[in-house]
C-alpha cells in the first residue's frame, strides 16, 4: 500500500510539443500529487533530459512526433540512450487503434492512453505499473517489458526481473542504487549476447 504523499517523490519526464497544453497537464499532475514533473516541448530537450536525468517514468504525447518517439523508446530499452532501460514509458495518443497499440507495445511501451486523458488517468496507470512485477525480455525480435498474462520464469534465458522503482517509491522504500545499477549492467550484457534490431 502507498500513501498519496509518496507520489511527490516520483520523477516524471513529460513530452508534449504543444507548450500550453503541456504546461496545463503538468500543472494538473502537480496538483494531483506528482511534484516532480519535468515538461519539455522539443525532442532535442527531451533527449537531453533523458541523458542527464533519471526519471521513474516517461509520459509521451504521440500525436505529433509519434514515429520519432517510437524509435526513442526502442533506443531506451536497448540501453542506447538514457540512464535506465527499465524506465516506465506511457504513450498518449488520439484515436488509438489496435494496430497502433501493438506498434507501441512492440517498441517497448508499458501502457497506451487514449487522448483526451486526465491527470488522474495518468496516475492510475503509474499505480498499475507499480502493482505488477517488472520483468523484461531481450530477444532478437523484441526488447522490453514482459506484459503477457503468464510471466515467464525470470531464470529463463533472455528474461530478467528488475526492481520496480515506482512500486518501491510508493511504498517508501526506494530501490538500492548499487543493486539497480548492477541489474542495468547485466541487462546491457544480455543485450550484447543477442543481435537485437
Amino acid at each position: 500500500m502507498h500513501r498519496p504523499d509518496r507520489l511527490a517523490a516520483l520523477r516524471l519526464l513529460y513530452y508534449e510539443p504543444m507548450e500550453s497544453l503541456g504546461a496545463a497537464m503538468a500543472g494538473q499532475l502537480t496538483g494531483d500529487g506528482l511534484k516532480r514533473v519535468q515538461h519539455v516541448h522539443s525532442l532535442d530537450r527531451f533527449e537531453a533530459a533523458l541523458r542527464a536525468e533519471d526519471p521513474h517514468a516517461l509520459l509521451l504525447e504521440m500525436d505529433v512526433h509519434g514515429d520519432d518517439l517510437i524509435q526513442l523508446v526502442r533506443r531506451v530499452r536497448r540501453g542506447r540512450i538514457g540512464l535506465d532501460p527499465f524506465v516506465a514509458a506511457i504513450a498518449c495518443k488520439s484515436q488509438v487503434t489496435s494496430e497502433l497499440a501493438r506498434t507501441y507495445a512492440a517498441a517497448g511501451f508499458d501502457h497506451v492512453l487514449n487522448k483526451p486523458h486526465s491527470a488522474e488517468t495518468v496516475i492510475a496507470h503509474l499505480k498499475e505499473i507499480a502493482a505488477k512485477p517488472r520483468r523484461f525480455i531481450a530477444a532478437k525480435g523484441y526488447v522490453g517489458p514482459d506484459r503477457r498474462r503468464g510471466l515467464r520464469d525470470a531464470g529463463q534465458q533472455g528474461v530478467m526481473e528488475v526492481p520496480n522503482r515506482i512500486a518501491a517509491m510508493l511504498q517508501g522504500a526506494p530501490v538500492e542504487a548499487e543493486g539497480y545499477a548492477a541489474r542495468i549492467a547485466a541487462w546491457r550484457g544480455m543485450l550484447s549476447q543477442i543481435a537485437v534490431v
